[in-house]
């Protein structure tokens, strides 16, 4: 299916390509000129509209059967699956100088779920659309002043906004971080958001961390007991902390980085981590290499002692 609309043209453009985005049956494509390609299951976003047969597009996202792209001129063009973001017709009129946009994207190869995509706009403001319950229902930040949102986290389910005085603000599936009301006196001060697939970790000023949301295999009152941590990564269902000494802490799905017990010694004087290409583990970087953990690893393979259909 992912080849399906793949015209021979194509070919002759894919070493022109900018940025890639996926669906769970198409692929979009925003090529170095502006121009968009698209292939795939046309109920999956696999046809690009006609409205975007031009070169005027500068980014590209997705959720799992919709696609989204901010134009040059700052506004929005959406396709694919109407419950997972693929029609904006209902903020179409505010979606006008958009900054940056994020996604959800429900599993499963049904339509039942949906998904849901959020937009900052240049002025702090936020506009989602898609399944409610999902994430397209941002009503949440309504309360109050509002608030300037400085930037925006997705996991699978839910939306997590860091507002410009700190706080937090999150909506979507209570169980994917969407809920945050039992921690919301201590989302204050954040300076940014780490989101797995369904688990928000605010990181403080103060170095301390808050987590929201379900993360496996582990413990969320050690996570909070973290201090001096100056930057936290998210791989699939895992964390990665870096401490201001230059080590690390992980937690969370050992098949996603969240183990890196094989490598502890190794973890001295880090001074940056990344997160694998693979989304399944992280990538410390040091002063003289790197090292890396999780699934695709050479110490996760030669530990691996536990049946895999277990």
């Amino acid at each position: 299916p992912l080849l399906g609309g793949f015209h021979p043209s194509h070919i002759e453009r894919l070493s022109q390509v900018e940025a890639l985005a996926f669906t769970h049956g198409a692929v979009a494509a925003v090529c170095f000129d502006g121009s968009v390609l698209a292939w795939g299951h046309r109920s999956y976003g696999g046809t690009v509209p006609a409205v975007l047969h031009g070169e005027n597009v500068r980014k590209v996202y997705s959720t799992a059967a919709a696609f989204a792209v901010i134009c040059r001129d700052g506004s929005v063009v959406t396709w694919g699956h109407d419950q997972y973001g693929g029609d904006s017709r209902l903020v179409q009129e505010k979606l006008k100088d958009v900054a940056h946009i994020c996604g959800t994207c429900a599993e499963g190869s049904d339509f039942e779920e949906g998904g849901a995509f959020a937009a900052i706009l240049a002025d702090g403001s936020v506009v989602s659309w898609g399944s409610p319950r999902n994430g397209g229902d941002s009503s949440a930040l309504d309360g109050g002043d509002g608030g300037v949102v400085r930037s925006l986290q997705a996991t699978q389910n839910a939306f997590a906004a860091v507002k410009q005085d700190g706080s937090v603000v999150t909506w979507g599936q209570k169980w994917a971080g969407g809920d945050s009301l039992s921690v919301q006196e201590e989302l204050r001060d954040v300076r940014s958001i780490a989101a797995s697939r369904y688990a928000f970790v605010a990181l403080r000023e103060d170095g301390r961390l808050v987590t929201c949301g379900s993360v496996e295999h582990s413990d969320q009152e050690a996570v909070r007991k973290l201090v001096d941590v100056k930057e936290v990564q998210a791989s699939y269902d895992a964390f990665a902390a870096l401490h201001h000494d230059g080590s690390v802490s992980t937690w969370g799905g050992r098949s996603s980085g969240g183990d890196s017990s094989a490598v502890k010694e190794q973890l001295v004087a880090v001074q940056e981590l990344r997160v694998h290409e693979s989304n399944r583990g992280f990538i410390a970087i040091l002063g003289d290499g790197e090292v890396t953990w999780g699934p695709l690893s050479r110490h996760y393979v030669e530990d691996m002692d536990f049946d895999l259909f277990d």
